[in-house]
């Protein structure tokens, strides 16, 4: 029965409902469409054009802290609050454990990367390389200076690309800060090839920005 009181744009919330419910299945039916977007360690959602819900954020989970950007009137100069519960299907809490390390264990080390507190999303619908469409299982990986900031597995659908900033801990030294430019390249599993993407995003990396 915990009630959220939520502002125009980014607010830090946790999570207090049924653990692995579906987003929207989590939200009351009158206040889905004011959550615009959702990020956590590592994953995020928004929605597309339609409403639904785009990028590998697929759940809600208890134990776990999530950055929600509300949209109300569009102004936030105005004093508007977003006031809900979550939809509990259950009160039973169940333990839960997760890597919070930002590096998929199936890339090799010379790709490893740690989840900073700082990071951004870039959302990409499709990538092509010499005009043909990438196969699924393929990685998009993500460089500032030379540096891995990030990576994402292909699954044939948009996807969002997590891109580490440095949050001042030496770990994260040489990640993005608000202004550079991040790259991308292609990982073909099967070769090894890394292959230099060019990407239709002219968004520098902004902390907790999410370019399209």
């Amino acid at each position: 029965n915990i009630q959220y009181h939520l502002k125009e744009r980014l607010n830090l919330i946790s999570y207090v409902g049924t653990d692995n419910l579906s987003l929207d299945a989590a939200l009351p039916d009158s206040i889905e469409m004011n959550i615009q977007s959702i990020q956590t360690a590592g994953k995020a959602a928004m929605r597309d054009s339609t409403g639904n819900w785009i990028g590998s954020l697929q759940e809600w989970n208890i134990l776990t802290g999530y950055w929600v950007d509300v949209l109300l009137d569009g102004d936030e100069t105005t004093d508007d609050t977003l006031i809900f519960s979550f939809v509990n299907e259950s009160l039973t809490r169940k333990q839960t454990t997760r890597s919070i390390s930002g590096w998929d264990n199936r890339l090799s080390e010379d790709f490893k990367y740690v989840q900073s507190t700082n990071q951004a999303f870039y959302f990409i619908d499709n990538v092509l390389i010499d005009d043909l469409d990438i196969n699924t299982g393929e990685w998009i990986l993500a460089y500032n200076q030379g540096i891995v900031v990030g990576a994402r597995e292909w699954i044939g659908k948009p996807i969002d690309i997590p891109v580490m900033g440095y949050d001042g801990y030496p770990e994260t030294a040489g990640y993005c800060e608000d202004g550079d430019k991040v790259t991308f390249k292609a990982l073909i599993s099967s070769t090894g090839e890394l292959v230099d993407l060019h990407v239709d995003i002219e968004a520098d990396w902004i902390n907790f920005g999410m370019p399209v």
